[in-house]
């Protein structure tokens, strides 16, 4: 048993030797003796606290060659830094990504430009405003182009499933438009927001973002809601006309405001 004991403590004391050489390397701005350490240290259990102490000091640091060799190592460029502050007797915890935490929190720019670059790195919407006032403008463009891209391709993925066979029928056997007085019924996740408009909602849990389409069919224009699903925050594209999106999409909305609008009575619509 004691052997064990005493095996274990020797483990310990390594491991914390190992970490301690990170932490070392990472205040001197040593890139190379931080890639050394950290090569070390695969050969010990390192939790994602550890992990996470890497990237916020490295980010603290402001050197972008030492945050590349931390960033390799731990192999995800969100992990959670949180740390806890102690004022007056009460102990808070903050907690960031790392982009939000080298923009918001420490203003350094070669990192902040590097994990907006960074395909693997998760936006919100918040991030640019906060660029903005850090005076990182360069960063600023970089997600402010991500985040359209990002918009383009869930506009692009909403047409692709509008233009998809019903029911898993194929495009043979689609259904034949309903007559002119018997609307079909409106499709689910449709909500008539006004009596020329209507919006279709689609949760996508994968990107932590809901979408929201509402085709105005007075002005003949579709404007796209985009909800951050962990801060509520929404964003809105610019209005598209009817004839640039699928007319297969433009068609939908208009079969769920006539079976939304209640009265029995065909409506005409501009298409």
């Amino acid at each position: 048993m004691f052997d064990k004991l005493r095996e274990k403590w020797r483990k310990n004391r390594e491991t914390k030797r190992a970490k301690d050489a990170v932490y070392t390397a990472i205040a001197n701005s040593d890139a190379d003796g931080v890639k050394q350490a950290l090569d070390i240290l695969r050969g010990y259990e390192v939790e994602d606290s550890d992990r996470a102490g890497f990237m916020r000091r490295s980010i603290d640091n402001h050197s972008l060659s030492v945050f590349k060799e931390v960033v390799a190592f731990v192999d995800d460029p969100n992990i959670e830094i949180s740390y806890q502050v102690t004022r007056n007797d009460h102990t808070y915890t903050y907690r960031y990504s790392p982009i939000g935490y080298a923009i918001s929190k420490i203003c350094t720019h070669d990192i902040s430009l590097w994990l907006a670059n960074n395909p693997r790195v998760n936006l919100s919407d918040d991030l640019i405003d906060n660029a903005k006032k850090g005076g990182m403008q360069d960063v600023a463009l970089v997600l402010t182009k991500r985040s359209a891209d990002l918009k383009r391709q869930e506009a692009a993925q909403l047409d692709r499933e509008a233009e998809k066979p019903m029911d898993g029928a194929t495009s043979a056997e689609k259904p034949a438009p309903a007559a002119a007085n018997d609307a079909a019924p409106a499709p689910q996740g449709w909500v008539r927001v006004a009596e020329n408009s209507v919006a279709h909602v689609t949760p996508m849990e994968p990107l932590g973002r809901k979408i929201t389409e509402i085709f105005n069919f007075e002005t003949r224009e579709r404007l796209i809601i985009t909800e951050n699903l962990k801060t509520g925050a929404e964003t809105f594209s610019q209005p598209e006309s009817f004839d640039a999106i699928s007319a297969a999409n433009v068609q939908r909305a208009a079969d769920a405001l006539k079976s939304l609008s209640g009265d029995g009575q065909k409506k005409t619509f501009s298409l």
